[in-house]
């Protein structure tokens, strides 16, 4: 099966994998999940974990997004450690990986879009030996808001994602920013049960669309990267950064790639959170 997955990442810039965890794997990472949850439920506005759905600018009580709940919940920090997780990643990363970042998207019935991007926009390295693994926490179908992946495109163009009229950051490419490598129409939607696993490069272009269905829709995504992938921005606080290895052994030797690279700035008035600040965004496609 890593063989298989290996051709596929590397050839298209994304892969999935169904039956990766057992009945009993998945359901307890389901119930682990459902308690993160309930303790949002005293929330009436975003904080530094929840973020709630908006209309007209203003939070509901629909929850959209649980922020780096590694960070958090030891549940989530121990799965994404996991031996069987390190297995997979090894053959796409090497053996020196480092946790990047986590989050639980959840799509609820009407739940908003995702304009297509490039992960890689928000967070450059020295190298993009980088990805995210998510896991499907409900079934993902057309109708509920699938993540789709644009074949090939992580070899290819690093797209402008600002606006192009203000010039700001929005975590989106606009359509007059599009060229003839970028057609959604051609892209391919990630379905699949409950349980299924996606890797996606951090070059490749996705998106997902609006939840029309009347099934939630949950994604656990959790980014990784080669321990030599450094980032341009820096790491922050350097003890936090190095208790992120998860396998192998950290440098302080980043390994260089020239390979093209964007920074995100400047910020629009909405912010760094990729749901906000996709509110900037005027020429969209969702």
């Amino acid at each position: 099966m890593f063989s298989d997955t290996r051709k596929g990442y590397f050839e298209k810039g994304y892969a999935k994998v169904e039956g990766f965890f057992s009945e009993s794997e998945i359901s307890q990472l389901i119930s682990d999940v459902r308690q993160i949850e309930q303790l949002s439920q005293t929330l009436d506005k975003d904080d530094d974990i929840f973020q709630f759905e908006k209309k007209n600018g203003k939070a509901t009580k629909l929850l959209r997004r649980i922020e780096n709940p590694h960070l958090h919940f030891d549940t989530i920090n121990s799965f994404a450690r996991s031996k069987k997780v390190i297995d997979l990643l090894t053959p796409l990363l090497g053996e020196n990986i480092r946790l990047h970042n986590s989050k639980i998207n959840i799509k609820p019935p009407t739940g908003a879009p995702v304009q297509w991007h490039q992960d890689w926009s928000f967070y450059p390295h020295t190298n993009d030996s980088f990805l995210t693994l998510g896991v499907f926490l409900d079934e993902a179908n057309e109708l509920n808001g699938a993540l789709a992946c644009l074949p090939g495109t992580h070899t290819g163009k690093i797209y402008d994602h600002r606006n192009v009229e203000t010039g700001k950051f929005c975590h989106a490419i606009s359509r007059s920013n599009w060229d003839e490598n970028l057609d959604p129409e051609s892209a391919e939607l990630l379905v699949g049960p409950k349980g299924t696993v996606t890797l996606h490069h951090v070059r490749t272009l996705h998106g997902s669309g609006p939840n029309h269905s009347t099934i939630c829709r949950r994604f656990l995504l959790i980014g990784y990267a080669a321990a030599d992938a450094w980032p341009l921005l820096g790491p922050g606080n350097f003890r936090d950064y190095e208790s992120l290895m998860i396998s192998g052994a950290s440098t302080v030797f980043p390994r260089m790639e020239q390979i093209p690279v964007t920074v995100p700035f400047p910020l629009s008035e909405y912010g760094d959170r990729i749901f906000e600040s996709q509110r900037a965004l005027t020429q969209t496609y969702y």
